[in-house]
């Protein structure tokens, strides 16, 4: 047994591209009878976690949605950042939307962003579940090489602290890159504590 019950396998993730590998033909498909309004209405019932390749991140309309959580505000700002004119930046607002998606699908729970000028380590955010830190990765490059990198990077920033779970976001990612990308971090990275979406 993993050491976190959230920790997802490689085999899992292999699954889960499978699966909306699957759902996209399905999708392409339906008989050319289904008005475009009904097409769009289908799309967002997608699980999150199956996204389609988004090389630019999160769409504007992704984006309004995770904006609209009360709680976006706090969280997209950048604990380095407090108290300057601007507090965020496009990184720590992409942060914001994966936390907060991580959190939808009920992968971790209570973050806030670290109060770095009372001790906090810095760690992208405090958690109540499943560790009390986490920290978030969006990679751009999906080579299995940069995956390695990345996890090993990763691996050592959080050192032996058990308290921190990787939340791992392939988005701009290709869909067929995924799972061997996530195979890669995941062995570099120490092989526990990391969640993968948009798998």
């Amino acid at each position: 047994m993993p050491e976190f019950p959230e920790t997802e396998s490689v085999e899992t993730t292999k699954k889960r591209v499978e699966n909306v590998e699957a759902l996209t033909r399905e999708m392409e498909e339906q008989t050319d009878s289904e008005s475009e309004s009904e097409t769009e209405c289908q799309e967002p019932n997608l699980q999150r976690s199956q996204s389609k390749y988004q090389p630019n991140g999160y769409s504007k309309e992704q984006i309004r949605t995770f904006q609209q959580n009360p709680r976006y505000s706090e969280l997209s700002k950048d604990p380095q950042l407090i108290g300057q004119e601007s507090e965020t930046n496009p990184k720590s607002q992409e942060e914001a939307c994966t936390i907060l998606q991580a959190e939808e699908e009920g992968l971790v729970s209570g973050s806030k962003r670290p109060a770095l000028k009372m001790g906090d380590p810095n760690y992208d955010y405090r958690t109540t579940s499943p560790t009390k830190f986490a920290e978030v990765k969006v990679p751009r490059n999906d080579s299995p090489k940069d995956a390695a990198r990345l996890g090993r990077k990763s691996h050592l920033q959080r050192g032996n602290d058990g308290d921190v779970t990787l939340v791992v976001n392939l988005i701009r990612l290709r869909p067929e890159k995924r799972a061997a990308y996530a195979k890669a971090f995941l062995e570099a990275a120490g092989g526990y504590g990391v969640i993968f979406i948009n798998t």
